[in-house]
C-alpha cells in the first residue's frame, strides 16, 4: 500500500480485479447449482411469477397489475401487492433467448456482484483505503442472512440488500456535492429498493436515519434537505406500487398473511445459542439441510464493538463519525434482541410490527451495518496494523461461510423443464396448494370464498362463461391480460357470470356500451347483465383511481429528477473525495500474482473440493450420524426408522426450556400421513393435564417436511423444544417419542431393533 501518493490505474484496476474474485465464491455457486429449485420460494413462487409476469408483457403490459394464469385460470391482482420489479428484471433477461430459471441463477449471481461493488464503493469513500474497503465488501457479502435469502429462500429481499451500499454511497454523493445530477440517482436507487422488494426497504429506514444523521454532523444540517429530497422522490417514483397496496389492501385477503403461527413475529423468538451459532455444515446424508438464521461472529462482534467506537471517536472529537458508529452498534444491538424472547412485549405491543411476518427479516441490515462498524475499527488502527489485520479478517469472512456455499444440498423443491411455460406455472401452482402463487393466499380477491381445484381450471379453459343458458352459443372468443372479448348469442336476457375473479378496475362493455359489473360472493366470479340476442361483450382492465393517482405521481416524480437533473447544478466544480479530512483515496500496490493465487483457489475449489472432498460437508448414514448424540434403531411399524438422538440436558429446573433433536430416515416412499409428537413424562399426575405429561411439542410436518414427502435413504433432522412448566415437581421424567396418523388416531407401534440401555417400549398409549 502506497500512503504517499495516488494510486494509479494499475492500482485501480488491481484493487476492482480483487472485489471481482473474492465474490467469486458466490458467484460459482449461484451459477453452478439450479439453485432456483433448492430454494423455496425462487422453486415455489418467483420463477414461475415471472413466467406469467413475461406473458403479460408480452401481451402488452409493461406493469401487468392483474395477470390472468393464476388463481385456475381466474386471473389476479398479484402485482399490485407484490413488488414488480424482480420479474421485470428477470423478464429482461429472457428477452435475450435465456429461460427463466437460469435468469434467475444469473440475478443471483449479479446481485452478490452488485453487493460486492457496492460494499467497496461505499467503505473506500468512507474509509479512503482499499484494503479496509475490501474487508467492508467482504463481510457485507458473505453474511449468513443474504446467503440463506439466496440460497435457502430464494427471496427477492437478498436482491433488495445488493442495492443498501449504492444508495448509502449515493446518499454520501448528495451530501458531499447536492445538485439534481446526484439527488435523481439516489431517488432510483430507493426506488428501485422498495419495488423489488418493499420490506426491504422498511427495514433499511433506520440504518438510513443513521446515515443522514451522520452525513449532517459531518458537512453540516442543510444536507439533511437534498438527502431527504432524494429519499422523498424516491419513495414518489415507486408511488405506482405504494398507493394502490395501501389503499387497496381492504379487497384482498391480506389478513391471511398473518393466521398462521409461524408469520406472527411475536409468537417466534429465536434463541441467543441459534442465533450466534457458527454456520451449519451441509449434510449429503440430509434431506432438509437448512442454513437457518445465524448472526456470524464477526457480525456480533462489530455490533457489540460500535458503541465503545462511538465513545473513542466521540474524545478524539470526531462526532459525525461517533453518530456513525454509535448509531449503527446500538441498531445492531437492538436488531439481535429483537429476535429473543426478551422483546415479545414489544412485538405484542405494537401490532403493526406483523407487517414483517417475520422478526428475522430484521436481520438483512446485519451484513452492511457489520461492514461499516468493522471499517470504523479498522480505521482507528496504525496504518500498518490496519493492512495485517485487514487481510487476516478477509479470509475469515469467507472462509467461515464456505460450508454455506452448497445450495445443491438443500432440500429440492421443485423440478423445471427448461423453459417453463405458463401452463406449467398454472399446474404447478394448483399442485403445490399455492394457486395464487402466495403462501397464504393473502392476495386473492375477498369475494372468492371457495378452494380453487384442477376441475375448475378446466372449465375456465373451456369456456368464458358459466352460466350460458339452453340454446345459447358462444361464437367465438378472445381471451388476453387485461381484455378479454366475446361474441355470443343467448335466447333470454341473464346475468352472466364470467370465469374470471371480479376485482375492482374491471369495465365490462356489451356492443361498445359499458355496463356495470359485480361479484358473484362465494366463487368470487365477475358478472354483467345481458339482454336476448346476439352481442359482442368486452371485459377490460381500466385499474382503478387509486392506481392511476400512484401512476401519475411516479411520472411526476420522474419528470422532477429530470428537470431538477437540468436546472440544479453543484455550487463548487470540483467534488470532494468522500473522506471527512483531506486524505486521498489509497487503492492497493498491484501484486498479480496475488490474483492469480485467488483464480487458482477458485478453480480448485470447483474442480475439486466441491465433487471429490468432505472438506465442507458432512456424510451422515443412518448408522453414523455426525452429530448426534447417541446412535439407535427403533422403527415405527416398518416405516419411519429413528437413528439417532440428542438431548440439550439431563438435569431441568420448572421453567427451563428443553431440545431433543430426532433423526429420521424411511427406506421407502410413505403414503400415509402420520404425525411426531415428543413428551415430557413425569411419575406424579399433573393438574392441569389429568395425566402424566409436563411438556410437549407436535408436529405435522417432522423434520419440517410432511412425511409422504420424505425421500427413502435421507435422514431427516426434526428438532422439538419446549418449556417445563414453572410448579413441575422434582423427580425422574422420561421423554416419550413417537408417531401417530391422524386419520384414525392410532400410535405407530416401535419396536426396537438396536437396543440402547436409555430406550425402551412406552406402555402409554
Amino acid at each position: 500500500m502506497s500512503d504517499r501518493a495516488r494510486a494509479g490505474k494499475s492500482h485501480i484496476a488491481f484493487s476492482w480485479a480483487l472485489v471481482v474474485l473474492l465474490g467469486a465464491f458466490t458467484v460459482h455457486a449461484a451459477l453452478a447449482y439450479p439453485i432456483e429449485e433448492h430454494a423455496y420460494d425462487a422453486a415455489t413462487f418467483h420463477v414461475y411469477r415471472s413466467v406469467v409476469y413475461s406473458a403479460a408483457r408480452a401481451d402488452g403490459w409493461l406493469y401487468p397489475r392483474w395477470v390472468q394464469p393464476i388463481n385456475a385460470g381466474l386471473g389476479g391482482p398479484l402485482f399490485s401487492f407484490y413488488p414488480p420489479a424482480p420479474y421485470l428484471l428477470l423478464d429482461l433477461v429472457t428477452t435475450i433467448g435465456i429461460a427463466h430459471p437460469v435468469a434467475w441463477r444469473l440475478l443471483v449471481a449479479g446481485a452478490f456482484l452488485l453487493l460486492m461493488a457496492g460494499g467497496f464503493k461505499l467503505a473506500l469513500a468512507l474509509f479512503g483505503r482499499a484494503d479496509t474497503a475490501l474487508v467492508c465488501a467482504v463481510s457485507a457479502t458473505y453474511s449468513p442472512y443474504l446467503l440463506q435469502e439466496l440460497f435457502e429462500r430464494g427471496s427477492p429481499q437478498g436482491l433488495a440488500i445488493a442495492l443498501y451500499p449504492w444508495l448509502l454511497w449515493l446518499l454520501l454523493r448528495v451530501a458531499e456535492r447536492p445538485s439534481g445530477a446526484s439527488v435523481g440517482p439516489a431517488s432510483l436507487c430507493w426506488a428501485a429498493i422498495i419495488l423489488v422488494h418493499s420490506v426491504a426497504g422498511l427495514v433499511l429506514v433506520p440504518i438510513l436515519a443513521v446515515f443522514v444523521a451522520y452525513l449532517a454532523c459531518w458537512r453540516g444540517g442543510r444536507v439533511v434537505i437534498p438527502c431527504g429530497a432524494a429519499l422523498a422522490l424516491g419513495v414518489l417514483l415507486a408511488a405506482c406500487y405504494i398507493l394502490p397496496f395501501v389503499a387497496e389492501a381492504r379487497y384482498v385477503k391480506l389478513e391471511n398473511a398473518s393466521l398462521v403461527d409461524y408469520a406472527q413475529p411475536v409468537t417466534n423468538p429465536l434463541s441467543l445459542v441459534d442465533l450466534l451459532a457458527p454456520p451449519a455444515i451441509m449434510d449429503t446424508g440430509l434431506g432438509n439441510n437448512a442454513m437457518g438464521q445465524h448472526v456470524s461472529p464477526l457480525e456480533a462482534l462489530a455490533v457489540l464493538v460500535g458503541p465503545l467506537l462511538a465513545i473513542v471517536a466521540y474524545r478524539e472529537r470526531r462526532g459525525a463519525r461517533a453518530v456513525l458508529a454509535g448509531g449503527l452498534g446500538l441498531w445492531g444491538l437492538a436488531t439481535i434482541w429483537l429476535q429473543t424472547r426478551m422483546s415479545n412485549w414489544l412485538w405484542a405491543g405494537l401490532p403493526a410490527l406483523k407487517i414483517l411476518q417475520f422478526r428475522w427479516r430484521l436481520l438483512g441490515v446485519l451484513g452492511l451495518l457489520a461492514a461499516l462498524l468493522l471499517g470504523s475499527l479498522l480505521e482507528l488502527l496504525p496504518w500498518r496494523l490496519r493492512g495485517w489485520l485487514g487481510a487476516a479478517l478477509i479470509p475469515i469472512c469467507v472462509g467461515m461461510q464456505l460450508p454455506s456455499l452448497y445450495p445443491a444440498l438443500l432440500p429440492r423443491y421443485a423440478s423445471f423443464p427448461r423453459a417453463p411455460t405458463v401452463a406449467d406455472a398454472q399446474a404447478a401452482a394448483l399442485r403445490s396448494g399455492v394457486p395464487g402463487l402466495t403462501t397464504f393466499g393473502e392476495f386473492t380477491p375477498r369475494w372468492r370464498q371457495w378452494a380453487f381445484t384442477e376441475e375448475e381450471a378446466e372449465r375456465a379453459a373451456a369456456a368464458p362463461i358459466s352460466n350460458l343458458p339452453e340454446g345459447g352459443r358462444i361464437l367465438a372468443d378472445e381471451r388476453h391480460t387485461g381484455r378479454w372479448r366475446v361474441w355470443l348469442e343467448t335466447p333470454m336476457p341473464f346475468d352472466a357470470v364470467f370465469y374470471m375473479l371480479y376485482y375492482p378496475g374491471w369495465a365490462g362493455y356489451v356492443d361498445g356500451q359499458r355496463r356495470t359489473v359485480w361479484p358473484v360472493e362465494g366463487p368470487g366470479y365477475l358478472a354483467l347483465e345481458l339482454p336476448a340476442g346476439e352481442h359482442t361483450v368486452e371485459l377490460r382492465y381500466e385499474g382503478t383511481w387509486v392506481q392511476r393517482v400512484g401512476d401519475a405521481a411516479s411520472v411526476l416524480a420522474a419528470v422532477l429528477i429530470v428537470l431538477l437533473t437540468m436546472l440544479w447544478r453543484p455550487t463548487s466544480s470540483k467534488p470532494k473525495t468522500g473522506l471527512e479530512g483531506n486524505g486521498t483515496l489509497m487503492y492497493l500496490e498491484p501484486r498479480w500474482w496475488l490474483v492469480l493465487g485467488l483464480v487458482m483457489i477458485v478453480a480448485v475449489k470447483a474442480a475439486w473440493v466441491d465433487p471429490r472432498t468432505g472438506w465442507l460437508r458432512a456424510s451422515s448414514t443412518c448408522s453414523a450420524i455426525q452429530v448426534a448424540q447417541a446412535q439407535c434403531g427403533v422403527w415405527f411399524e416398518n416405516q419411519v426408522h429413528l437413528c439417532g438422538y440428542s438431548v440439550s440436558a439431563r438435569e431441568l429446573r420448572p421453567g427451563d426450556r428443553i431440545q431433543v433433536v430426532l433423526y429420521w430416515q424411511v427406506e421407502r416412499p410413505v403414503t400415509d400421513p402420520a404425525n411426531s409428537f415428543v413428551h415430557l413424562l413425569g411419575t406424579a399426575l399433573n393438574p392441569d393435564t389429568n395425566n402424566r405429561l409436563w411438556g410437549q411439542q407436535d408436529k405435522q410436518t417432522p423434520g419440517e417436511r410432511p412425511l409422504v414427502t420424505w425421500v427413502p435413504g435421507k435422514l431427516y433432522r426434526d428438532v422439538y423444544e419446549f418449556r417445563v412448566p414453572v410448579g413441575t415437581p422434582p423427580g425422574a421424567y422420561q421423554i416419550e417419542i413417537g408417531w401417530w396418523r391422524p386419520d384414525v388416531g392410532a400410535r405407530l407401534k416401535p419396536r426396537i431393533d438396536r437396543p440402547v440401555a436409555e430406550l425402551s417400549v412406552s406402555n402409554l398409549d
